[in-house]
This record gives structure tokens, C-alpha cells and sequence, in this order.
């Protein structure tokens, strides 16, 4: 995880927003998780790791919206790649995978 964290301050994200200390060693889980749902870690990530500029094909996110009271409509909004991985992210946590194991993956894609 200090590899992730480093690459999100080097892309400008301020480690002051979640506590986290210089050493890295040192960061507790509620810093952990509060640094993970911050959406200004993932944009420093996104800038760290030049996703800024790339088009993602999954990036087209499905969104409900109602356009009257019976009937509900299906948009297609076009996300920023970072949230499209913090989206990622969310739902690994949500079937109560381990967080490591999804930035080792996301590290692993971007360096090849």
C-alpha cells in the first residue's frame, strides 16, 4: 500500500487529508480508509499514473435517471478513468475482498 500512496502524492494528492503520516508505517485503518474513499487521492493517482489523458472502454458509466414519474431512462454518462477504477474499487470492497490485493492488480496493469 506505500507504493499506492506515494504514487497518489506524487500526482498531488494531500496525505494531510486522511492523517497519514511521512513515515507510512504509521497510517491506521480509519486513515487507510478514509485516503481510499477520497476522490482527490484518485485523481492524484489518475495524474501519477497518466490516466488523465487515456480513454478507458469501460468508461461509458449506465445511469437511471427519471424523466417523468412512471418511467425511468437509461443514460450513458462518460466517467474520468480514476472513476472508473474508484467505482472498481468500491465494489472489490463491497464483496469483502482484500483492498492490497486490488491496487497490486491495478499497479501490475499500468507498469506493463
Amino acid at each position: 500500500m506505500k507504493e499506492i500512496f506515494e504514487k497518489a502524492v506524487e500526482g498531488g494528492w494531500d496525505k494531510k487529508r486522511a492523517h497519514v503520516s511521512d513515515s507510512w508505517t504509521e497510517v491506521g485503518m480509519d486513515s487507510t480508509h478514509k485516503a481510499l474513499l477520497d476522490p482527490l487521492f484518485w485523481q492524484g493517482l489518475s495524474k501519477s499514473l497518466e490516466w488523465e489523458n487515456k480513454q478507458h472502454p469501460h468508461c461509458l458509466l449506465t445511469l437511471m435517471t427519471e424523466y417523468d414519474s412512471t418511467n425511468l431512462d437509461l443514460v450513458g454518462k462518460r466517467i474520468h478513468v480514476w472513476q472508473y477504477h474508484w467505482h472498481r474499487f468500491i465494489d472489490h470492497l463491497a464483496q469483502d475482498k482484500d483492498p492490497e490485493l486490488f491496487f497490486e492488480g491495478l499497479i501490475k496493469k499500468e507498469t506493463v
